[in-house]
This record gives C-alpha cells, sequence and structure tokens, in this order.
C-alpha cells in the first residue's frame, strides 16, 4: 500500500511538471512601467518585461526603484528564482538599477550587458557582454545595434527576439536604434514580417507629424501588433497610432500580460 501511495504521488509531480513545462504559455509580463490599471501595482519611471518563452523567464530591463519592481513581481505571481536570463537593454540607471537586487536573490541567473556597461561582477554571475547577435536558446536572439543620435549618450543597445510561428517579437527598453530601424535590423535573420514590439521609443519627444512617419512607416515594414510603453506611452502616441494599427495597438502598460505565439 505504502508503494502505491508513493507511485502516485509521483506519476502526479511527474504529470504536472511535464505537462506544466509542455503547455507554458508564451507571454511578456509588464513588471515596471509608469503606467498602470491596477492599483495594487507600484508604478515609476523606467521599464522592465518578463518574456516567458517555455521554460525560459527572460527579464528585459530592471527598473529603477528596486522595492516597487520587488513589489510589483510578487503583486504578479514571480519571484526572483523565477528568472533565467536578464538582458539590459542599455546602461540608463532607469534600466538596470533592479540588477543587483535580483543576482543576490538568485545568482544563477545568466546576464546579457551592452558593451558600455560598468557593472562589476562580484560573485561570479554568468556575464556576457553582447557584441553583435549572440542566440540564447532555439528561436531566441539577443540583438545588438548602434542607436541613433538621441541615444542619451549611450554606444549600443540590446534587443530581445523571440521567433514565433508568425513573425519575430521585440522588447527592449527605448529602441534607441529607432522602430523602423529595429524592423530592418532583424529582417536580416527573418523573412517573416514582424509579429510585435514592445517597449519604449521616445516618442513622447516627437511631434505629432513626426509620429505619423513613424507609424506609417512601421505600417509600410509590415509591422502586425505594437506595444507601447515606456517613453513610447502617451496620449499623443496613441492617438497618432491608432490610425495605423486600429484593432492592433497595445497599451504596454505596468501588469499588463501579452500573450504571444
Amino acid at each position: 500500500m505504502k508503494k502505491l501511495t508513493c507511485l502516485f504521488y509521483f506519476v502526479l509531480w511527474f504529470s504536472c511538471t511535464y505537462f506544466s513545462s509542455a503547455f507554458a504559455s508564451n507571454s511578456i509580463s509588464i513588471l515596471y512601467d509608469s503606467q498602470t490599471n491596477n492599483s495594487e501595482l507600484m508604478t515609476g519611471w523606467g521599464f522592465s518585461a518578463l518574456v516567458e518563452k517555455g521554460s525560459l523567464k527572460i527579464m528585459v530591463d530592471t527598473g529603477w526603484e528596486v522595492d516597487k519592481l520587488q513589489h510589483n513581481m510578487a503583486e504578479m505571481g514571480w519571484q526572483p528564482k523565477d528568472i533565467t536570463h536578464i538582458i539590459i537593454s542599455h546602461w540608463h540607471p532607469d534600466h538596470y538599477t533592479g540588477l543587483r537586487y535580483l543576482l543576490k536573490k538568485n545568482n544563477s541567473i545568466q546576464v546579457f550587458l551592452p558593451k558600455d556597461h560598468s557593472f562589476k561582477n562580484s560573485n561570479n554571475i554568468q556575464i556576457k557582454t553582447v557584441d553583435g547577435h549572440l542566440k540564447i536558446a532555439d528561436d531566441v536572439f539577443v540583438l545588438q545595434t548602434i542607436p541613433r543620435k538621441s541615444g542619451g549618450g549611450i554606444k549600443d543597445e540590446l534587443t530581445l527576439a523571440v521567433f514565433t510561428s508568425e513573425g519575430p517579437a521585440l522588447v527592449s527598453g527605448c529602441f534607441h536604434t529607432g522602430w523602423p530601424e529595429m524592423i530592418k535590423k532583424v529582417g536580416e535573420l527573418s523573412e517573416k514580417k514582424p509579429y510585435l514590439m514592445v517597449g519604449g521609443g521616445r516618442f513622447i519627444d516627437n511631434t505629432e507629424s513626426e509620429l505619423n512617419d513613424i507609424a506609417g512607416e512601421l505600417q509600410r515594414l509590415g509591422l502586425k501588433n505594437v506595444g507601447l510603453a515606456h517613453c513610447a506611452a502617451g496620449s499623443l502616441p496613441e492617438k497618432v497610432f491608432v490610425k495605423y494599427f486600429p484593432d492592433h495597438l497595445i497599451k504596454a502598460k505596468l501588469g499588463e500580460v501579452i500573450n504571444i505565439p
């Protein structure tokens, strides 16, 4: 009887583990942003998103105020121990400040940093400084690009690219490279039109005419879905982009979970 009981619990554990992994959803959870529709979450200037791709849990940027990141992760059901990888898109404090906190809680995380970072690795953390394009896993890449002059003094920038059945999904903190330029860059690796872009873009600095030019070019380049977050979000960018992507504009605010193929 005891053996049968042990066997039952083993089969139950194996089934839960295997099937939860096999059928894990692919998604992008916004963990840190200045806007939210959820009063239980804590807003702040900066960006962080957790991309779930099968067994991979990849965080893109780590926000600015650690207490807010910690609170939001817990509220949304995530812990540092869940994270497998961290990508810092560029070396600005509203994108990298939470990094050291997360590594203190989980030193097995693999970290990918831009070349101009100043992070001091004192605990033998697995850190890669990205120069070019780097494959993390099947259909998952870190892309390195050179920002435009408006890049706030940064010398290079990283973007997470997940190649889905419906085209690449791109996530980055600010896309200082430029959204259209980023689509052209990922086109070097995939013939499919981009499925989704999520992140900032300094659109809050653009005029309405400039935003129309950007949105129109993104539409011509075949972008299917737009997720405005951080410095890309705001009433004017939303007003313009909804004209070009009426059914495919996502307000990627703190607390939102965006499903991907």
